[in-house]
């Protein structure tokens, strides 16, 4: 039922060779995108410089690939494009890539790969020397008597289940795999430490053990040298009858030993079954998490939904705020277009009725001017024609006059003349001017 979920494949985000950037969780692209612009922005405030290099790594049953890295080198300008810069990191396939870069994590990764090789050969000795420090515990192969070989036969049973490696459970019981975060890989020193710490507390139990073995091998000594008396009657027989021969004596205390050690050894193996027993039922109890398997799976998985919808989200408002950019700035020049073709045909319009108007009003000037020059033509005429009119009236009125002033003057002057004349012929001169007043 839950296979296919296990063969699921993870991804993350890792970073390395940092270098004056504040490391921090990068869960997927989008968190990469927010933590660059973070970083590369206050190496601006500070006006310092940093360098990582990012990987995307793909985790499934088969191993680890890295899919994608690249080296950035901050602080970038303010205008730089970090979603287009990372777009890379989204992807779910292998992409190319400059492997050069990874060279150093390389180095590191094979270091902690020698030191987890170091770890399991230290491990397999110290389950190697368990067996054969802890081989007396399945007690010694006695052949006591037959009605023993069943027990005998499921200690056999459960020593092989004991003796098995408890990091290769059966496939019976079944499987669970634990997969550990990058995040939480411990380092190299702390390793060795661990490992250490793990080998001398091995060390002590062994030793602890072997103490022990030895205590209770001079006990068993002691009682084979001093053993108690455990068939009353074959002791009451024995004293009861003083003539039993030294052979019969021997064989009952033979029987004794023997009864003691049957009953010590089997002692033992079931205490060291219960012991194991319960150990390994403790083991199993720890190791059995599938009543957890529901809640953690659908937290996994409800958190990766709750991932993938706001990266869903950002994706759309982000597709949505530049559809709406592009719309925005398409209209803002349909608009500087539709003004600029406005513009220039209101100046085509207006120099075309300037024009127009200017030939209009020269031609109406021009109309007008030769209207009124025909119109002050016909005055002068008229105006000639009544002067001719007066000035003949006049000549005509003045030959009149001057004909009548010319008449009453030939007429005066013809008396004066006659009057001069008769004074010439008289002898007595009269005064003209008496004569004329």
């Amino acid at each position: 039922m839950f296979e296919g979920m296990f063969n699921k494949k993870k991804y993350r985000i890792e970073l390395s060779q940092v270098q004056n950037i504040r490391p921090d969780k990068v869960r997927n692209a989008a968190d990469l995108v927010n933590f660059i612009i973070g970083e590369n922005q206050e190496l601006l405030d500070h006006e310092e410089q940093g360098s990582l290099v990012v990987s995307k790594i793909e985790s499934s049953k088969k191993g680890e690939q890295i899919l994608f890295a690249q080296r950035l080198e901050l602080p970038m300008t303010a205008k730089t494009n970090f979603d287009a810069l990372l777009e890379p990191f989204y992807t779910r396939k292998p992409l190319e890539f400059d492997e050069s870069i990874l060279e150093i994590q390389d180095e590191k990764r094979n270091s902690l790969e020698n030191v987890e090789e170091k770890i399991n050969q230290a491990k397999n000795d110290i389950f190697q020397r368990e067996e054969n420090d802890e081989g007396y515990a399945p007690a010694p192969q006695l052949d006591l008597s037959d009605d023993k070989e069943e027990d005998e036969s499921d200690s056999g049973s459960d020593k092989q289940v004991i003796n098995d490696d408890p990091s290769e459970p059966s496939n019976d019981t079944g499987r669970t795999e634990i997969n550990v975060p990058a995040s939480t890989l411990l380092t190299e020193a702390a390793i060795k430490e661990i490992v250490a710490k793990e080998m001398k507390d091995k060390d002590e139990e062994i030793e602890r053990l072997k103490q022990s073995l030895r205590s209770q091998e001079k006990e068993e000594m002691a009682k084979v040298e001093n053993p108690p008396v455990k068939d009353d009657h074959v002791s009451e027989a024995i004293l009861a009858n003083p003539l039993v021969s030294s052979d019969l004596s021997e064989d009952v205390n033979v029987l004794d030993v023997i009864k003691m050690v049957k009953y010590d050894a089997n002692k033992r193996l079931e205490d060291f079954i219960a012991q194991e027993t319960a150990k390994i039922n403790a083991e199993i109890e720890a190791l059995d998490t599938r009543d957890k398997i529901e809640p953690t799976l659908s937290k996994l998985f409800g958190d990766e939904k709750e991932l993938e919808i706001k990266e869903l989200n950002r994706k759309v408002d982000s597709e949505k705020t530049e559809a709406i950019s592009t719309e925005n700035a398409r209209h803002e020049a349909a608009l500087k277009s539709i003004e600029s073709e406005s513009e220039a045909n209101r100046v085509s319009q207006k120099a075309k009725l300037t024009e127009e108007f200017s030939a209009k009003l020269s031609s109406a000037i021009k109309e007008e001017y030769e209207r009124q020059t025909e119109q002050l033509n016909l005055i002068l005429q008229g105006k000639t024609e009544e002067l001719q009119l007066r000035q003949k009236a006049v000549n005509e009125g003045m030959k009149n006059t001057v004909s009548e002033v010319l008449e009453g003057f030939n007429t005066n002057h013809g008396e004066v003349i006659q009057t001069v004349e008769r004074r010439k012929n008289s002898s007595s001169l009269i005064s003209l001017h008496q004569r004329v007043g």
